[in-house]
């Protein structure tokens, strides 16, 4: 099984929600420096929470589509 253009694209999106995620995180440590900031990074937890979950899920039915085991 070669590596296609789904799976590139998957691997891309994960690499941007962690990537998002960390800034996140990171901003939410500085909440003293910056509480607007810190308050409006935590908004976005929630939208990144949901993507990590359509991703898994996208994964999940190209694996089982695929009768691929991990």
């Amino acid at each position: 099984l070669g590596v296609g253009v789904p799976w590139f694209r998957d691997y891309q999106k994960q690499i941007s929600l962690l990537t998002g995620q960390k800034r996140i995180l990171e901003t939410l440590t500085n909440v003293q420096q910056d509480p607007m900031r810190a308050f409006l990074a935590s908004q976005l937890f929630q939208k990144l929470e949901e993507d990590f979950s359509t991703l898994n899920k996208t994964i999940a039915d190209f694996i089982a589509a695929n009768n691929l085991t991990l």
